[in-house]
């Protein structure tokens, strides 16, 4: 039996508009509930009501419907544990039972039904420790259950609305199928982007040493400056398209338990290259708990785009200090929450500025002197990701004593959001 797809408030809905043109009591058992008819004079019959309450004749009701339902593979009268006689109908998708009616609570007149009623009932005063007040009362109660004749169970009324059931379960179903494929496009599709982010953010960086590299020497012609300043342009105003692109495709957050150190790695690891050919070196060093990698409750995407950011300004701003400059990428257990610390030594930013560089557009002044190009959305995008994941950024830029800064941006990441605590 699959799982039913129809919310709790459609399911009733449908029940009672059974039980209302049946006439009978009706429950409908699928693997979400159990739920019985709540139309005023189809509740359970008393039999059954006082069967329920005996110690364990609850969970033998339950346990006898799902049995039941599961079993039916074709609409039949059935005797129930306690000897009350349903009309089971099952509902079926392609070639899985979503769920059962089990309609009526009764006793029918034929002889072989009603032998087996009075087994049934009789097996279940003896197997149960019930007092003998309680005894006589069950036997009183079933003796009083209404008795139908054959004719008088509308078996056509019940095979229509079978059909009506099946039909709604199977749109619902498709439904679900619908939104899955979706759901998974949607997972390619994001992925895709965030592959195309992280080329177009080498080519960014390519592009604009070229034209730095130019600007600086005297002996290049102008036509070449300009060719590679518009070469560099058209490859910014691709990378921010494609940045709103992702921010598009990233909006839905797909909170997971998540190792954090592969995550780290892997953004590091994309921007090594590019490090190399300034001159920078990334270095990572990770905390790691009980010999294993932390286990965080982030949105994977999400938090891979905010370390791909972080990582690339870090090399992107970095100087080359001798033979080779250094980015280091820190993380320590502090708390509730992880902290993921990213340093460099290079272009610094004003203690002024440390709000002001989240906002969208912004860029700092020392980043627009040092002629650093960019569309000022990093940053913006990963103050946005930390919030959303309820963590925290902090920044500091301690000016030394030669020419660089060192700049560090640390994010607080918790352990479990909100509504796990």
């Amino acid at each position: 039996m699959k799982d039913g797809f129809l919310d709790i408030e459609a399911r009733e809905l449908i029940l009672n508009l059974f039980s209302s043109r049946v006439g009978l009591p009706i429950i409908l058992v699928d693997e979400v509930s159990q739920l019985v008819s709540s139309v005023p004079g189809f509740s359970f019959i008393p039999y059954c009501a006082a069967v329920k309450r005996t110690p364990s004749g609850f969970a033998q009701c339950m346990h006898d419907h799902k049995t039941r339902a599961l079993e039916a593979q074709e609409s039949h009268l059935s005797v129930c544990h306690a000897g009350i006689s349903n009309y089971v109908v099952p509902t079926v998708v392609g070639e899985d039972i979503v769920g059962a009616l089990l309609c009526g609570q009764m006793k029918i007149e034929d002889s072989s039904y009603m032998d087996e009623a009075q087994e049934k009932h009789k097996r279940f005063l003896e197997e149960n420790q019930l007092s003998d007040s309680d005894r006589l009362q069950l036997a009183k109660l079933f003796e009083d259950t209404e008795v139908y004749s054959l004719d008088q169970v509308n078996i056509d009324m019940l095979e229509e609305f079978r059909t009506i059931l099946e039909w709604i379960y199977r749109t619902s179903y498709y439904y679900e199928e619908t939104i899955a494929e979706r759901e998974q496009l949607e997972r390619r599709l994001e992925e895709l982007t965030h592959e195309m982010q992280i080329r177009l953010q080498g080519l960014v960086a390519q592009s604009e040493n070229l034209w730095f590299v130019m600007e600086q020497r005297r002996d290049t012609r102008r036509d070449f400056k300009r060719a590679a300043k518009r070469l560099l342009d058209s490859i910014e105003a691709f990378d921010t398209m494609i940045q709103n692109l992702g921010s598009f495709m990233e909006s839905t957050y797909r909170l997971e338990k998540i190792k954090i150190a592969p995550v780290i790695h892997n953004s590091c690891r994309a921007y090594r290259t590019i490090a190399q050919r300034k001159g920078v070196k990334i270095k990572v060093d990770l905390e790691l708990i009980d010999g294993k990698s932390p286990v965080l409750e982030i949105s994977r995407l999400h938090i891979r785009r905010m370390l791909d950011n972080l990582v690339e300004n870090a090399v992107k701003y970095s100087y080359s200090m001798g033979r080779s400059g250094t980015v280091k990428v820190t993380g320590r257990h502090s708390g509730a929450f992880y902290s993921i610390a990213i340093q460099n030594l290079g272009v610094g930013i004003y203690e002024d500025e440390f709000s002001k560089i989240f906002e969208k557009g912004y860029k700092g002044r020392l980043a627009r002197d040092a002629y650093r190009t960019g569309a000022g959305m990093g940053l913006y995008i990963v103050k946005d990701i930390v919030d959303k994941h309820f963590g925290k950024i902090e920044v500091s830029s301690i000016k030394q004593r030669a020419a660089p800064y060192e700049t560090t941006f640390t994010v607080y990441l918790p352990y479990e959001q909100p509504h796990r605590r």
